[in-house]
């Protein structure tokens, strides 16, 4: 999944800053890089994937 500046910024993250992709911002257990990859709020701790879905640290 392409991390794009429109993600970024819809969400209020620095498309120039790289680190915000391994922060979980919203205190659900899944980084902000995940939550894009899945679609789900990265704000919201009540948005997160399905059971079984996987994100490593080289997605």
């Amino acid at each position: 999944m392409v991390w794009g500046p429109g993600w970024e910024y819809y969400f209020g993250f620095d498309p120039f800053d790289p680190a915000d992709a391994n922060i979980d911002s919203d205190g659900d257990g899944y980084l902000n890089k995940c939550e894009n990859k899945w679609n789900t709020n990265p704000k919201s701790a009540i948005s997160f994937p399905g059971q079984g879905e996987l994100c490593s640290e080289f997605d």
